[in-house]
């Protein structure tokens, strides 16, 4: 299967892709074009719906890893958007990981990210994010949200 990652610095996730034998385009913000180790890498604007789409359509399938760099919590919002109208002009599957802030307490309504034990103060903005981009794309066809 032919597997487009987006958030390329989630090395353990290309790694594990590559190592079930699937071929991998990693695609990031920053990386330079090439081959990170059997994987094709790619430079990507995630807020751009029309290049997140012509990149899709070479894939089977689109899995959206991607993380704000620091201090630009804001900037998830349009990325997440970016990358699911792209995934979906491109008629492909998108399947969103995300840290563990929006899970659930067990018998409670309280998420990781509503208690500082297990998100600290720090880094509550970049965790609201995160939260925030498994969230928006649920509502639209054809994607998975894993991370809940």
């Amino acid at each position: 299967m032919k597997i487009l990652i987006l958030g390329a610095a989630a090395t353990r996730l290309t790694a594990e892709t590559l190592r079930r034998g699937h071929a991998v385009t990693a695609a990031s913000r920053s990386i330079r074009p090439g081959f990170i180790g059997r994987a094709q890498s790619a430079v990507l604007d995630g807020s751009s719906a029309a290049h997140v789409a012509d990149l899709a359509q070479e894939h089977d399938v689109v899995i959206g890893a991607t993380r704000p760099a620091p201090g630009r919590e804001e900037d998830i919002d349009v990325v997440t958007a970016g990358i699911a109208e792209g995934t979906r002009r491109a008629g492909r599957r998108l399947v969103v990981v995300g840290g563990a802030a929006p899970l659930r307490f067990p018998g409670t309504s309280w998420s990781a990210l509503e208690d500082p034990v297990w998100v600290p103060r720090r880094f509550r903005a970049f965790a609201a994010s995160s939260s925030r981009q498994l969230e928006s794309p649920t509502t639209s066809r054809g994607i998975l949200s894993i991370g809940r």
